[in-house]
């Protein structure tokens, strides 16, 4: 159905356990060598034509050995793809000459199914699983995945529980999802291109680790430009994030590497984390998305480095825990750096910050100073005053002062006993 996704992902929300099937997936690999051979193959690989040979691409996949290669001649071929052993399968010219298309009447079945290791698919035009994958991996490792256009798919590209692989030089466009990995780990997905999928993400991790997501241009999707859920230790660098209704975002997955990447435009954050800790962000660029960086109910996460323009951090959060990060003065927004004071008695903010956080302080003095933003949560006696163009944020922030500022938005959630006078072209909201 075209609401697998979905289901995959309301399986994510609920937290429900997957359990091991007590399937032994070995089995079906138990002929093969360490390297990858197969016991039964003692002769030279051949290299057949499609549809010199086969008419169609199911009948050479059938008919050949496991370490052949059979080559696509340029056409138009209808047809459902299953492909169960080790085989190279590519088009002769690209996959602007050759296009395979799913069957009428099975719209509901993927493309090409691989379901064995050391599988070779490039060079075709793949469109037509409205309710699946166009190249689908499953239980299949070692594989290479390049030069296709999936397109007009549930999911352009589809992995579940499947490991060291290469999804390379692909472009996943106008599908429900681009690229999908589901408990799958240890591959490379790299140089894709994944737009305007107008359902979901256009590259997404759900319980999958120690990936790396690479040199992927991700932009104009439906809803995340790269999504991570329940999943840890994954590399994501060097992508390219834009107009997308979020750039990078995390749910519930720690100790994840985001660095260098480019994020722009994006209706929601450039980066955003919800209830995900210890993670790693560095030398990433956002600008002018709603949010630059922005964390929900998460803790522990590092920043360095960071170039903000035209948006700045976010801390959302109800314990004081959410509030804790590392974030040095090595980030910056509008090219001046972030001021980011945890648990300071007294001291006043240098002139010239960027943006100013300040974390279970009391009698710290901010003044003079031409901000994006300015938040101040569980502290007390702070004193704000002079400053101008900023939102002034305080939240569970008792007994402070903010005074003769111009041009500022000041909100006030759970904050008590605070004087808020003589500031001028300013809006001043109260939340409970």
């Amino acid at each position: 159905m075209k609401d697998k996704i979905f289901c995959k992902l309301l399986v994510l929300s609920i937290g429900l356990a997957i359990v091991a099937s007590g399937v032994a997936v070995g089995a079906s690999k138990m002929d093969k060598m360490s390297n990858g051979s197969d016991y039964n193959v003692s002769r030279s690989s051949a290299t057949i034509y499609v549809p010199d040979a086969y008419p169609t691409i199911q009948a050479a996949a059938n008919a050949v050995s496991a370490g052949d290669t059979i080559i696509v001649r340029d056409g138009y071929y209808i047809e459902n793809v299953d492909v169960n052993k080790r085989l190279t399968i590519r088009s002769e010219n690209g996959p602007g000459s050759t296009t395979i298309r799913t069957a009428p009447q099975h719209t509901d079945d993927h493309v090409f199914d691989v379901t064995v290791d050391y599988v070779n698919i490039s060079g075709f035009s793949v469109e037509g699983s409205y309710d699946n994958a166009g190249i689908h991996l499953y239980y299949a490792d070692y594989c290479n995945i390049s030069n296709n256009i999936c397109s007009n798919n549930a999911f352009g590209i589809s992995i579940d529980y499947s490991t060291n692989s290469s999804i390379i030089n692909n472009d996943c466009t106008n599908n429900d999802a681009g690229i999908a990995l589901f408990e799958s780990s240890n591959n490379s997905i790299s140089n894709n291109s994944c737009s305007s999928n107008n359902r979901y993400f256009g590259i997404g991790l759900l319980c999958s680790n120690n990936n790396t997501i690479s040199k992927n241009m991700c932009y104009s999707n439906k809803w995340n430009s790269i999504y991570l859920g329940h999943s840890r230790n994954n590399i994501i660098s060097n992508n390219f994030c834009s107009s997308n209704s979020a750039g990078i975002y995390f749910e519930t997955s720690n100790s994840n590497i985001i660095s260098n990447n480019t994020c722009s435009n994006n209706g929601g954050g450039g980066i955003s984390l919800g209830d995900s800790n210890n993670n790693s962000i560095s030398n990433n660029t956002c600008s002018k998305n709603q949010y630059g960086i922005l964390f929900r109910d998460s803790n522990s996460n590092k920043l360095r480095s960071n170039i903000l323009i035209d948006n700045s951090i976010f801390i959302w959060g109800n314990s004081l825990r959410d509030y804790t990060h590392e974030i040095d003065r090595s980030n910056t927004v509008n090219g001046k750096p972030v001021y980011y004071w945890k648990d300071v008695d007294g001291g006043r903010i240098h002139d010239g910050a960027g943006q100013v956080i300040l974390v279970n302080c009391s009698n710290v003095v901010v003044e003079n100073q031409k901000v994006v933003r300015m938040d101040v949560s569980f502290s007390s006696h702070i004193t704000m005053k002079n400053n101008e163009g900023a939102d002034i944020n305080f939240e569970s922030a008792n007994n402070n002062c903010i005074s003769n500022n111009t041009g500022t938005s000041i909100t006030l959630e759970r904050a008590n006993n605070n004087c808020i006078s003589n500031n001028t072209g300013t809006s001043i909201t109260l939340e409970r």
